[in-house]
């Protein structure tokens, strides 16, 4: 859009109009363009994306294997030696999906505590975190997915 209203202003002023305030947009929308174009030249928004969604993928699959760690515990298919030992595993994979993960700012981490303490976004009542463990796991072993929706 800058770039079509500075075109715009310029050809404007280039075909004889004499417009000194078509002429002054258009010099600002041009540097508001070329600050714009600096700023955002490193990021590679694409790459960003998949990164996170990486990452996000990873995240997943390492909770899931968190909850088959308590499943197994929970039904005896697993001795407390061999919970710890799966747990460690777990906790050097998270370690790994982590280390590449691109680190947030501090004004984004604060705008996501607030939502989350504040706004209490994305939080989950017992019975809503009941429903996400299976049976076997739940506190209230009564609730059904109907019992909430």
């Amino acid at each position: 859009m800058l770039g079509a209203i500075t075109t715009t202003g310029l050809i404007v002023t280039l075909f004889g109009q004499d417009n000194q305030i078509g002429l002054v947009v258009s010099a600002v929308c041009s540097a508001l363009l070329t600050a714009l174009i600096a700023y955002t030249k490193d990021f590679d928004l694409g790459t960003v994306s998949e990164q996170h969604k990486r990452t996000s993928d990873e995240l997943w699959l390492v909770r899931e294997k968190y909850l088959s760690l308590l499943t197994d515990m929970q039904t005896g298919a697993t001795d407390g030696a061999a919970a710890q030992t799966r747990r460690d595993a777990l906790l050097d994979e998270l370690n790994k999906v982590y280390a590449p993960a691109r680190v947030t700012t501090s004004k984004a981490y604060a705008k996501a505590q607030e939502a989350l303490k504040l706004k209490e976004d994305l939080t989950f009542s017992e019975d809503e975190i009941d429903l996400l463990l299976p049976v076997g796991l739940r506190k209230n072993k009564t609730i059904s997915a109907s019992a909430t929706s």
